[in-house]
């Protein structure tokens, strides 16, 4: 797969993520499960990041501040989010849940790919 192409996928997750972070959730079925909007997170952001860290890997190389830019980028863009939901619908609200919710994705599958770097 070409570089172009995995940051394709990756900006269309984003986009996706977007979408889903900014529409009138008044009109969709409630969730029959507690907190079940954030595996939501975890998994839309574990994604997210697994997508931003398959764009940016080089065979054999990874380098601390590609860790750095992952994470923060990551943590930035849903708090980015968090912040739209607030300032721009009537139906969502800032949630510190769900900004942990992100970040918990994003680091176990951060801790999978580290791991998976070691073998």
């Amino acid at each position: 797969m070409t570089q172009l192409m995995k940051w394709v996928l990756f900006v269309i997750c984003a986009l996706l993520i977007l979408y889903l972070s900014m529409v009138n959730i008044t009109t969709l079925p409630p969730l029959q499960v507690h907190m079940m909007d954030k595996v939501g997170h975890i998994i839309a952001y574990g994604v997210l990041t697994g997508l931003m860290i398959f764009a940016l890997y080089k065979k054999g190389q990874w380098s601390r501040s590609q860790t750095l830019i992952v994470l923060s980028s990551m943590t930035f863009y849903g708090f980015f989010i968090e912040i739209l939901q607030k300032s721009m619908t009537e139906s969502r609200i800032f949630d510190i849940l769900d900004i942990v919710a992100n970040v918990m994705g994003m680091l176990i599958v951060f801790f999978l790919f580290s791991t998976t770097l070691k073998q």
